[in-house]
């Protein structure tokens, strides 16, 4: 659905995911506002994207599949 340009689906998406990729985020950066800014980029990113890419609904491969975009966007800081 997400890859069909569902804006609901994808608003479930980041209500669902966006708290724990947030504590994800601030475990590497230590840094409230840079985690919020590099979680916001990723979910930007992934919408980009959402044509290329597939979420799985378990919890750990979500954050395994966004560790990826939030490591790289914090190493741009």
């Amino acid at each position: 659905m997400i890859m069909d340009g569902n804006v609901p689906a994808y608003a479930e998406l980041y209500e669902r995911y966006w708290e724990t990729l947030f504590e994800t985020a601030y475990w590497h950066l230590l840094d409230k506002a840079a985690a919020k800014d590099i979680v916001q980029e990723v979910f930007v990113y992934c919408w980009q994207k959402r044509e290329q890419i597939q979420i799985n609904e378990s919890m750990a491969a979500v954050r395994d599949f966004f560790s990826g975009p939030i490591q790289m966007a914090n190493s741009k800081r």
